[in-house]
């Protein structure tokens, strides 16, 4: 997994330093303005691998409204906060946590049995990671791994 994110986030240097173009920038305002709620990287990954999407959800965020992922299509890699344990020190009572990421899959809505809609739906609150908001650890978007 350590070597997904690692390329993920090779990803993002070289789309980084593609945004120095104009046509670029812009192109990538579009999809920030689609996903506003996506960070600025996972945004970039969106771009880098599925530019023309409009909505993109996990797999089972998905099957929660009543639609299928079209099997054998492709899902768009983007980063979710995630912690891991640590040993404890010899001096130490407690393991400790530490803040990390790591590759989730999510689906963009022409891969899926639902019609792209004409504009992005509204953000709203729910647990299962709608259009435009990041995917939590316990969010509906799968690991990279299943």
């Amino acid at each position: 997994m350590r070597d997904q994110v690692e390329q993920l986030q090779a990803d993002i240097e070289a789309g980084v330093a593609e945004l120095v173009e104009g046509e670029d920038w812009k192109r990538w305002l579009r999809v920030a303005a689609r996903f506003p709620r996506y960070s600025f990287r996972n945004s970039l990954l969106i771009q880098i691998q599925r530019p023309d999407a409009s909505v993109v959800m996990g797999y089972r965020a998905w099957q929660a409204l009543g639609h299928q992922v079209r099997k054998g299509e492709k899902s768009i890699s983007i980063l979710a906060p995630c912690t891991y344990k640590t040993n404890r020190n010899e001096n130490e009572d407690q393991d400790h946590t530490e803040p990390a990421e790591k590759e989730v899959e999510a689906e963009s809505v022409a891969y899926s049995s639902a019609k792209p809609p004409d504009s992005p739906p509204p953000p709203t609150a729910s647990a299962t990671s709608p259009a435009g908001q990041e995917p939590t650890p316990n969010s509906s978007a799968r690991p990279a791994n299943e």
